[in-house]
């Protein structure tokens, strides 16, 4: 694919060609055309013959050679920055054409195999209690979701920040801290803020990177059949899944 778009530039190098080969033409006509006029005058019997040469053609040569290396040069670097920008753009244009080629539904993890914490069951558990249960340590990341029937997600918490929390507790807190508690001081500090997205069901993979792109600490979408966040989630897609299927 990068063949096709990048054989422009070939194209591009044989105008420049063309343009060059006519500048040198044209620069080389008027050359021996003001060359012809000097000798003319030169030939004159007119007095002081050199410096009325020196007075028309001097001038002239300076504008004409100045204008001829000013554009040339200016063309050329002109044209580098336009190839390269446009290379940069289709790059850009091919990986979001990869992106918008799959369905958000295709990717997404599907509810069913999504282990979760419930606020209703997990809530008032010590947090310590749910670290330690078995299979937690394989999970990195754990979607909260507050209504078990619904099925509508909060938050989602990353593993290795639980298991900060609890280590830098002090010790007589450490069977006490709740899953609530620990929630309630990540969103003190802004933690859990702009952390998830929502995209429909019909959504693209393209929609889904965009839903992200536009939260500053977004690595998480969820899919709902209308893309609100009060629906009931069908799937899940993280950043990790975006740079795995954006892959070109």
């Amino acid at each position: 694919m990068n063949t096709q778009k990048e054989s422009g530039l070939p194209r591009q190098r044989g105008k420049n060609k063309v343009m060059a080969t006519i500048a040198y033409a044209v620069t080389f006509v008027v050359l021996l055309g003001t060359i012809g006029i000097a000798i003319m005058i030169a030939c004159s019997a007119k007095e002081d013959a050199v410096g009325q040469i020196a007075q028309i053609l001097l001038p002239l040569w300076g504008t004409w050679f100045g204008t001829i290396l000013a554009f040339y040069f200016s063309k050329e670097n002109l044209d580098y920055a336009t190839n390269s920008n446009m290379m940069l753009l289709n790059k850009l244009s091919e990986r979001e054409q990869e992106f918008a080629s799959k369905s958000a539904f295709s990717v997404m993890k599907p509810f069913a195999d999504i282990t979760t914490l419930s606020l209703e069951n997990d809530g008032e558990l010590s947090l310590l209690s749910i670290t330690n249960r078995d299979g937690f340590s394989k999970f990195n990341r754990f979607p909260v979701i507050n209504n078990n029937e619904k099925k509508e997600v909060e938050y989602v918490i990353h593993r290795l920040i639980m298991v900060d929390y609890l280590f830098k507790l002090p010790e007589n807190e450490k069977n006490t801290k709740t899953l609530n508690d620990f929630l309630s001081e990540m969103k003190v500090q802004n933690s859990l803020k702009d952390s998830i997205g929502f995209v429909s069901e019909s959504a693209t993979l393209l929609d889904v990177k965009k839903e992200m792109d536009k939260r500053e600490k977004c690595e998480n979408v969820f899919v709902t059949k209308d893309g609100m966040n009060s629906g009931a989630v069908i799937g899940w897609i993280t950043d990790r899944d975006i740079y795995k299927h954006g892959k070109v």
